[in-house]
């Protein structure tokens, strides 16, 4: 790949600073999915409002809706959403009927009912998104305010904020690093709706590491007058490079310690066409930075090293006769998730881009409907640590939990039994050989 191959290291979270490399984990026991709940592959196991306190009023809302399993822990997850009135310019405009950006933490370890913890004080930005950080203890997000993030404790219900913005920015997108000392931010600026890539050190308030202007990279990657794109930004497993992307097409990757470009993917690799939507692209997690999937507007699913510059597998052929919503790799790497607007879900190798599973949602929930316009139907698809079930969140407000074809392996079995005994960071003082301390931490393998 051109660079020495060096694997992050397991650090405890709590309490320390990290160095180049290294990477924070919970300090808990793994927590499994719901025996109970286990359904045939491809059926629907449960759905919930993602916040189940707001009212559905009688108008007819888009639901920007969100959701994210804690870290080695299948049985807990975080949602949030917020309604909108479709404008006839397709824009959206927040409803004010309904409080935007309300959380919910849903806890499906109960024998009968799922119970759904409700942080009443917490408010998120207009278009939510949560992520957990990487101590499954605290989530990060975007103030209410757009001009600063928020790190709340799920436990406490206490809330700090962290790079508040001194320049007038517009905070529209936030992620932390899988170290836990870094927070990408995708900012729009006052400056011809331009995008700034701001990187601040986890514990700094006020002044940005590192502040790398999109635009310079790519003229393309701008915002418009009338603020209707979208844009997300993603961490490399090794916390050494970010993607990021905006729902007019581009997807760049930057590195951390240069702030320069690393890859302009549809510049430099994928031509003649374009990012489907500004969630349609992940890092491999087998990779430390290298391998990338996209999904295009041509509606092909890419697999990208960005390193070489190259297309190391796509598609035979289109993933379907509708828009790719999402795409993201399960928690060990081993396929990669496609969501259609029609809400087919697709299950892809990422070594020979061949189609693994498939289920079409409709089939469980037959008054799904596809959303109108340009905008999305599915919001997000996320998988289980064992990538037995996938979750969706859909623009009715709702969260779907799905069976995926269970796993008999052995070694996978006793994977995750030892990890329900043995809490993440003491897996390295296991009496085991290295090989098997990385397959229980799912490290990058990628050369």
């Amino acid at each position: 790949m051109g660079v020495a191959f060096n694997k992050p290291n397991i650090v405890l979270v709590r309490g320390s600073y990290h160095t180049e490399g290294e990477r924070a984990v919970p300090v808990y026991n793994y927590k499994p999915f719901p025996e109970h709940w286990n359904r045939p592959a491809g059926c629907l196991i449960t759905r919930v409002k993602a916040v189940p306190s707001v009212k559905e009023e009688e108008n007819d809302f888009y639901w920007w809706t969100d959701c994210e399993f804690l870290p080695n822990n299948d049985s807990s997850m975080v949602t949030s959403c917020s309604a909108f009135c479709i404008q006839p310019s397709q824009g959206l405009t927040s409803s004010r009927a309904i409080q935007p950006g309300k959380i919910c933490l849903f806890d499906l370890s109960g024998d009968k009912n799922i119970k759904c913890g409700y942080y009443r004080q917490a408010s998120v930005a207009s278009f939510p998104k949560l992520q957990p950080f990487p101590d499954g203890e605290n989530i990060v997000y975007l103030g209410s305010t757009c001009d600063n993030i928020k790190l709340m404790s799920l436990q406490r219900s206490t809330f700090l904020s962290r790079a508040q913005d001194v320049y007038f920015r517009a905070y529209k997108y936030v992620s932390v690093s899988p170290s836990g000392c870094y927070f990408a931010i995708m900012a729009r600026t006052s400056k011809q709706y331009q995008y700034e890539l701001l990187i601040y050190h986890s514990n700094i308030i006020t002044r940005a590491d590192s502040i790398i202007d999109c635009y310079k990279i790519n003229s393309e990657f701008k915002g418009s007058r009338l603020n209707l794109e979208h844009t997300t930004c993603k961490w490399s497993p090794d916390s050494l490079c970010v993607a990021a992307g905006i729902s007019h097409g581009q997807l760049i990757i930057v590195s951390r310690r240069s702030q320069t470009c690393l890859c302009d993917v549809f510049s430099d690799v994928i031509p003649n066409t374009c990012l489907s939507r500004a969630t349609t692209f992940d890092f491999d997690p087998k990779s430390c930075h290298q391998v990338v999937a996209v999904g295009a507007t041509n509606r092909f699913l890419y697999i990208v090293d960005v390193e070489e510059g190259t297309v190391l597998c796509q598609t035979e052929e289109v993933c379907g006769d509708h828009a790719i919503d999402v795409v993201r790799f399960s928690c060990d790497g081993e396929f990669v998730g496609v969501a259609l607007k029609n809400f087919t879900i697709q299950l892809f190798s990422p070594d020979t881009c061949c189609l693994i599973f498939r289920f079409s949602m409709k089939d469980s929930l037959l008054s799904l409907q596809t959303s109108m316009g340009p905008h999305a139907s599915i919001l997000n698809l996320t998988f289980t640590s064992t990538g037995q079930q996938a979750v969706t969140s859909t623009a009715d407000g709702y969260v779907s939990f799905w069976q995926l074809p269970r796993k008999l392996e052995l070694q996978f079995i006793c994977k995750f039994k030892i990890l329900s005994c043995v809490s993440l960071d003491r897996v390295s003082r296991l009496p085991l050989p290295p090989r098997l301390k990385d397959y229980l931490l799912s490290l990058p393998t990628r050369m």
